[in-house]
């Protein structure tokens, strides 16, 4: 995904014409995508994650979320339309979810497919937290 963006972009378009949009490879597609990637790559990759089934953008909610957080701005600037459209597009998505858009996200973590039940016994969830 790092090294070669456009070609991992392409193999993902292909598994999508068969109806398969493997969670994991999007999720480090959108979370690696590089912000010096060439015009027609980043205009490429955010018509595909406007055409993406709503399914989709809710298994890839919090990939989204973060895309949004990070480079909405960015991706407004390069393309003021298309950057509205993605942003409208993932938000409806996930809320189309209904009441599991607002599922807290603290106590499953997904490292590489496997469930694993995170621990409240740290830092980040202590009443006194930074």
């Amino acid at each position: 995904m790092k090294e070669n963006p456009q070609k991992a972009l392409d193999a993902l378009i292909l598994e999508g014409t068969k109806d398969e949009y493997p969670e994991e490879f999007w999720s480090k597609l959108i979370k690696y995508l590089p912000e010096d990637a060439s015009p027609q790559l980043r205009r490429d990759f955010l018509y595909c994650i406007n055409r993406l089934p709503k399914h989709v953008i809710i298994e890839l909610g919090n990939a989204l979320g973060q895309f949004l957080k990070d480079k909405l701005k960015s991706t407004i600037e390069f393309d003021y339309v298309l950057g509205w459209s993605v942003y409208d597009y993932i938000v409806e998505g996930i809320l189309s979810s209904g009441e599991n858009a607002f599922k807290s996200s603290i106590y499953d973590v997904d490292p590489g497919g496997k469930i694993v039940e995170s621990s409240r016994r740290t830092l980040d969830h202590a009443i006194s937290s930074p």
